[in-house]
């Protein structure tokens, strides 16, 4: 949004209609043209919403404030919707961790085509998209220009060094952990600094 109503919460639902409008075009088109069965269309965000916005999440209804801009999961933690009637199985859910770099291995497993000989970060989630296992991340990579961290299942490392325990999507973010560390805290962590010092150069 540009000019003067930059960020005002009264125009999100209208773009949020707007949003779904374009969507439910692009959807339609596919089934027009009897493309429905053999095409994956993928939908996500790439950040969470603007701070001054609220969203409610859960059964219990939960308020969920917008993060954007921020590096935590209100901020970070967006939708990643997969439609594929006939292969993907409908209302099926996967809560396993995955992060933009693994777009990239999935669609070129799912054309059939070679990765790049150079190294990636992604990780395929075509298995999981099909309902299988497939091979689970471990920790995801997040970066907003020269803040960084990695994220485990429970734990959060950021490229400061400060470790924190994830907490429920809206709850506010937990404290770093201080010193001296439980056994338990110094494996996250040492687990976590050699993937964030991997996640530059190589495939978790």
């Amino acid at each position: 949004m540009t000019g003067q109503g930059k960020g005002d919460p009264k125009y999100f639902p209208e773009m949020v209609r707007h949003m779904d409008q374009l969507v439910g075009r692009m959807t339609k088109a596919v089934d027009d043209l009897g493309l429905r069965d053999n095409t994956l269309i993928v939908f996500s965000g790439d950040n969470g919403t603007r701070q001054p916005l609220t969203s409610r999440w859960g059964p219990e209804n939960r308020v969920v404030k917008g993060g954007k801009g921020r590096l935590t999961d209100t901020g970070t933690r967006v939708p990643l919707i997969a439609r594929w009637p006939g292969t993907i199985k409908a209302d099926s859910r996967c809560d396993d961790l995955v992060d933009f770099s693994d777009f990239l291995p999935t669609f070129v497993q799912l054309a059939g085509a070679k990765l790049p000989a150079k190294p990636i970060n992604g990780r395929s989630f075509l298995p999981q998209l099909l309902g299988k296992k497939g091979r689970p991340r471990e920790w995801i990579h997040v970066q907003d220009h020269d803040q960084r961290y990695v994220r485990s299942r429970n734990w959060i490392l950021t490229n400061k060094g400060e470790l924190r325990p994830t907490v429920e999507l809206g709850r506010e973010r937990a404290m770093a952990v201080p010193d001296p560390l439980t056994d338990e805290q110094a494996a996250a962590k040492a687990a976590l600094e050699a993937a964030l010092r991997q996640s530059a150069f190589a495939s978790p």
